[in-house]
């Protein structure tokens, strides 16, 4: 995600993705993991690892794990470890996992007409470059700065 479609900082507690009309009900994924980290680039390359500027963070970890929700609405995880969020750099999720019951849960995605994803088979360390990445929603709490509606009006005398 570029930092210009975030904004401000945000400590994420939770994900969210909107289910399309079609498709499962439900789907389990087995050695299912999440990874945030920051990254410099507007566009990623084949390789994994080598899109992070910093280290990656397994936020979210499990054997398996089952998603479910009605078409057209969100459905929500939440993480195991929240992920400070700057507010001045683009962000990369990363999901892996090995094998999953329903290869037909689906969420609403958009082209962004750049390489901004990158798929891959379980354990591979390269993808495929992608244009195509999914709606999400960043669930947590806002990093707000000192200017505070109480301090502006300090400073102004009202």
């Amino acid at each position: 995600m570029l930092e210009g479609e975030i904004g401000d900082g945000i400590n994420i507690e939770s994900l969210g993705w909107k289910r399309t009309p079609i498709g499962d009900p439900s789907g389990t994924f087995y050695n299912f993991k999440i990874y945030m980290g920051y990254t410099e680039n507007d566009e990623l390359g084949e390789n994994f690892n080598n899109n992070y500027s910093s280290s990656r963070i397994e936020v979210f970890n499990r054997s398996n794990f089952t998603i479910s929700g009605n078409p057209e609405e969100w459905v929500t995880l939440d993480l195991d470890t929240h992920f400070f969020y700057n507010g001045t750099d683009n962000l990369i999720i990363e999901y892996e996992w090995s094998s999953a019951t329903s290869e037909s849960f689906y969420i609403y995605h958009w082209s962004t007409g750049s390489n901004r994803a990158v798929r891959g088979d379980y354990g591979s360390s390269t993808g495929v470059l992608s244009q195509d990445i999914q709606h999400m929603q960043l669930i947590g709490s806002l990093s707000l700065d000192s200017e505070t509606f109480a301090r502006i009006k300090v400073e102004l005398g009202n």
